[in-house]
């Protein structure tokens, strides 16, 4: 049974000087402050970048970089159940240390079931440098009722989870919502061609996606249906999130 879902996205915030800086994200990464301050939109985009496929199962580590330099990453967990669905777990942490002090202190986990290629439920639990955030998402009547903090609302019909893990989520919608954020969004993606690049396994086949609207994205995918890589820009900065193959 899937816990209640808490997830948020509130500001980070930590001491920009020129003493000692470290950035642990499940392992110790190292990363600049302009970098941390970016980490937050990062987890956001995270929590909307994946659907479920049961032909999607296993693990998938995402190296985190900004401007070409690893900040971080990701780990999402999908498993099939007997009964066919799938779930997605995915486990953050984060702390920032300025010399012996902990500053900043950053922890999420979420879990997401899905149905023959629907959300049904999510839960998650997130704690920003101590304050709490909650946000519950489940399916009901052909759409969906989300929960932020106290406040509860059921959205309009042909309003869908953002998921980016599968590109065949991404024709026939342009209405959306996030699952962490209070955020609705209204997108469309443009398929940008196949073709064959130098970063993946030495020139492998990708489709390449450019999500276009309140936000934008670059999408590649390989030829089975994988995100391997995604790219946008935050305050001047140049994101990516690459598979490790």
């Amino acid at each position: 049974m899937i816990a209640t879902f808490l997830a948020g996205a509130g500001a980070l915030h930590a001491a920009d000087s020129s003493g000692t800086l470290t950035i642990w994200w499940r392992a110790h990464i190292g990363g600049d402050v302009n970098g941390l301050r970016l980490v937050t939109g990062l987890l956001i985009w995270v929590a909307t970048a994946t659907g479920a496929r049961a032909d999607q199962t296993g693990l998938y580590e995402y190296t985190v970089l900004r401007n070409g330099k690893p900040i971080g990453y990701s780990r999402v967990v999908a498993d099939e159940r007997p009964d066919g669905t799938v779930e997605l777990t995915f486990d953050s942490e984060m702390a920032v240390k300025f010399g012996f002090l902990t500053v900043f202190r950053y922890d999420h986990q979420r879990e997401e079931l899905w149905q023959d290629g629907r959300l049904v439920r999510a839960a998650s639990t997130t704690n920003d440098d101590g304050r709490q955030y909650s946000i519950e998402v489940k399916s009901e009547g052909g759409g969906y009722v989300r929960k932020v903090n106290n406040r509860v609302e059921a959205l309009e019909l042909g309003r869908q989870p953002l998921a980016l893990w599968d590109p065949k989520s991404l024709n026939g919608h342009t209405s959306y919502f996030s699952v962490s954020e209070d955020k609705l969004l209204d997108v469309s993606f443009e398929f940008g061609g196949r073709g064959r690049v130098p970063w993946l396994d030495g020139g492998a086949l990708v489709d390449h996606y450019k999500m276009t609207g309140d936000e934008e994205r670059e999408l590649w995918y390989d030829t089975a249906g994988v995100l391997v890589r995604a790219k946008f820009r935050r305050r001047n900065s140049d994101i990516e999130f690459v598979l490790n193959r």
